[in-house]
């Protein structure tokens, strides 16, 4: 994959196998695209930190756990799944606002 808006269109090959040319791909969880946009890794990664927020369920509807206890599982679980690796997106207003509204909607 090459980012950015030049295509060369040099074939890459190691050991006489040509390399696939793709136009996303993931490492270490966070998704690439050609554009260079970060869009689909934060729609990704606020997927997974939402399923990780349905999954705590029963502890934020519990009475027994005190809200502070469930702020901090909050902020230690289901927030930094959702942040990771978020030094490197280029923080645009379009994306501050996907992360405030995934945080306003989880603390209602």
């Amino acid at each position: 994959m090459q980012i950015g808006s030049s295509h060369v269109a040099c074939p890459l090959s190691v050991n006489q196998q040509n390399i696939e040319h793709v136009n996303r791909f993931t490492y270490l969880g966070s998704i690439f695209t050609e554009d260079g946009e970060v869009t689909t890794d934060v729609n990704c990664r606020l997927g997974k930190a939402a399923a990780v927020f349905q999954h705590m369920r029963s502890i934020w509807t519990s009475s027994v756990v005190s809200s502070s206890t469930k702020i901090w599982l909050y902020k230690a679980v289901a927030l930094s799944v959702a942040t990771y690796v978020s030094d490197t997106w280029k923080m645009t207003a379009k994306v501050a606002q996907k992360l405030n509204v995934f945080h306003q909607r989880c603390l209602r």
